[in-house]
């Protein structure tokens, strides 16, 4: 969570720096189920121009998903 805090700062930073705006496109997007109450997703990401990939796993808990795993690059 402090990883994921930390370049959401950066990006905030960079992006006030910059003269004009941008967005990710997400390309792909892939989930599976590997048990009842758990989904596991990976994507791929295009950002300014370099490709990333982002996965994560999520349980259900009390009805609601809660992230249990992620993954970013």
């Amino acid at each position: 969570q402090a990883l994921l805090a930390r370049r959401s700062a950066l990006a905030s930073r960079i992006a006030r720096a910059g003269s004009s705006r941008h967005r990710a496109v997400v390309r792909a997007v892939l989930t599976c189920r590997p048990r009842d109450g758990v989904c596991e997703a990976s994507a791929v990401v295009i950002d300014r121009g370099r490709v990333r990939a982002l996965a994560l796993r999520m349980e259900g808990i009390d009805g609601r998903w809660r992230v249990t795993a992620l993954e970013f690059g």
